[in-house]
């Protein structure tokens, strides 16, 4: 393998994250003026954490700049669909997330969207396909098992990352680190197209976080922005899982143990989704109505603020994720490796409870 420090490598990555800093820092004042002059602002409701009239649409930025370096990235990746089905994927989310913060769309009409934004992802690539060299005893998926695993992968964590967005800061802090996990990893791996993607889309959640912790000049992401930001890290997931196993090697990944290592990257938004979907079913309600029981919602009503919440979630979400990262790493059961995820996380969530409770 080249200098981890490969020059050029270094240099997009920098051009991607300091640019779409900038572009998404510029653009955003333009959309909240925009948002005001026209009165589409956000509207306070029963589960709302805000009081007040707020603009949103801030995800229109993260479109304007994931287009660009998809734009200029095509020449950097083998599968000349790619860009463009990602593209295609990105602009369904886009109009399917404007739709629901104008006018609030049912729960059908938004999966429609994302089956159809993910299909259009999955269209004539090979992530159809996927290794799981005998993790739980499975070989290969491929066909028609593959595609149903990839997609129903996907929507998780386009899901998980809408559910989140529910407090300043949450879901772009999340974002953030997440995409600078993966980015790193396709660093290392020298892939420039997924790297640079991931820390262009980090240079504007971070613009993006500017404005969204304001008092003054507040935006939200809206779903616009939730569903871009989840479909951009669902990529790079079916990328990691379809890595091969000298790359697993190159990054210190058992390579039966890959699926582990992605939940460990992206354990709190899966991990929130999870749990609200088991209350609601346990409670014999509908999974998919929305109410407070999220970890954000909790930390609040224990009388923290939203920046402090989502910084303890962010603070415990990369402490979890160091020690099952590298759990995985020496563990070699996968039953085994279940069952220390599950232990190991109820654990830290209690503990994470507990400890907000005490500091509220």
């Amino acid at each position: 393998m080249a200098e981890f420090l490969e020059p050029n490598l270094l240099r997009y990555t920098l051009i991607a994250a300091i640019g779409s800093f900038l572009l998404t820092f510029y653009l955003i004042p333009k959309i909240i003026k925009v948002v005001n002059h026209k009165e589409l602002m956000d509207h306070p409701n029963a589960r709302s954490s805000h009081k007040q009239l707020t603009p949103t649409f801030g995800g229109i930025s993260f479109y304007v700049v994931l287009m660009l370096i998809l734009l200029f990235l095509g020449k950097y990746v083998d599968d000349k669909n790619l860009g463009l089905n990602i593209a295609g994927g990105i602009t369904i989310l886009l109009f399917t997330g404007l739709k629901d913060d104008l006018v609030v769309i049912s729960n059908v009409s938004k999966l429609i969207g994302q089956i159809s934004a993910i299909s259009v992802f999955l269209f004539l690539t090979d992530y159809t396909s996927i290794n799981f060299y005998g993790a739980f005893g499975i070989q290969e998926l491929s066909g028609v098992l593959g595609f149903g695993f990839m997609l129903v992968l996907m929507l998780a964590i386009i899901n998980s990352f809408n559910l989140i967005d529910g407090i300043d800061g949450l879901a772009a802090s999340v974002g953030v680190i997440t995409l600078s996990l993966f980015g790193t990893i396709f660093y290392h791996l020298e892939q420039i197209f997924f790297c640079v993607i991931c820390f262009g889309l980090v240079g504007a959640l971070i613009a993006f976080l500017r404005f969204n912790f304001s008092e003054k000049k507040k935006i939200f992401m809206g779903d616009t922005g939730s569903l871009i930001l989840g479909f951009v890290v669902a990529v790079m997931s079916v990328q990691f899982l379809t890595l091969t196993q000298g790359d697993f090697n190159e990054i210190f990944v058992v390579p039966k143990n890959a699926i582990f290592a992605l939940i460990a990257i992206i354990i709190f938004p899966f991990f929130d989704m999870m749990r609200v979907f088991l209350l609601r079913l346990v409670h014999k309600k509908n999974p998919f109505v929305a109410d407070k029981n999220h970890t954000h919602h909790i930390l609040l009503s224990l009388g923290n603020s939203h920046t402090k919440s989502s910084l303890l979630i962010v603070a415990v979400s990369i402490v979890i994720t160091i020690l099952l990262f590298y759990t995985s790493k020496e563990v070699n059961n996968s039953w085994l490796l279940l069952g220390i995820y599950a232990v190991g996380f109820l654990s830290f969530y209690i503990a994470f409870i507990k400890f907000a409770s005490e500091k509220k």
